[in-house]
């Protein structure tokens, strides 16, 4: 059998003129206009749906690649500021092919005006909401981008920070608010407060939570449940 092998293998390679050599992997080309990535094959699909305008205020957050598929995270911008709450999620096949999408964005709507309110009144907004003194606000210590940094003094584990940012009304379009962390000492609370434009509080997100359940502490037959 080896010597039929080798006798055939001879034979291609006088027909060929060449050695023979091990087949090579063969590559797919993406799509025409897919060609740079996971990030322009989502916005060219929503290009492809009408979606222009929201395809171009995209930014990615994350790309994380599983079996094939890279699953891709992005954040819109509108006018330089992040739009609070809008995302997209989406898989991108090794072709370059959507193979699932989900979305929350805000819808075109023009200009969007400069929220009035100031931040350090907003971080006292949300200081006075959260049960914090207002001596508690300290003196502002700089600003990167659209984030205003604030003393955190002996009150919070961090500098509170309030960023100007959009978020989708009911309505689904852009409107210009805050969104202000703090992270207190005395609570050891972890907030995301959002506030409108003039510094009303939207809504408040408890990232650190207190919990208390029943447990056993030694073997079952050995004690009672503990909280």
């Amino acid at each position: 059998r080896l010597s039929l092998i080798g006798t055939l293998a001879g034979l291609l390679s006088a027909c060929t003129g060449t050695d023979l050599a091990p087949p090579s992997e063969q590559t797919q080309s993406l799509p025409a206009g897919l060609s740079g990535g996971p990030e322009q094959a989502v916005r060219a699909s929503f290009r492809a749906k009408g979606r222009g305008a929201e395809a171009d205020s995209l930014r990615s957050e994350s790309e994380v690649a599983s079996r094939g598929t890279t699953h891709v995270r992005m954040e819109q911008v509108r006018e330089g500021l992040r739009v609070h709450g809008a995302f997209v999620k989406a898989g991108v096949s090794g072709r370059g092919e959507v193979v699932y999408s989900s979305d929350r964005l805000a819808r075109p709507n023009g200009h969007i005006p400069r929220a009035p309110a100031l931040e350090r009144d907003v971080l006292a907004a949300v200081l006075a909401e959260l049960g914090d003194q207002p001596e508690d606000l300290g003196a502002e210590t700089g600003t990167d981008g659209n984030t205003t940094r604030f003393a955190r003094g002996s009150v919070f584990h961090r500098d509170p920070t309030v960023e100007r940012i959009a978020f989708v009304d009911d309505n689904g379009a852009a409107r210009a608010g805050f969104l202000v962390e703090t992270w207190s000492v005395k609570h050891t609370q972890h907030d995301h407060t959002h506030l409108d434009g003039r510094g009303n509080i939207v809504s408040v997100e408890r990232r650190t939570a207190n919990d208390s359940n029943l447990v056993f502490t030694n073997e079952p037959s050995k004690g009672p449940h503990t909280t």
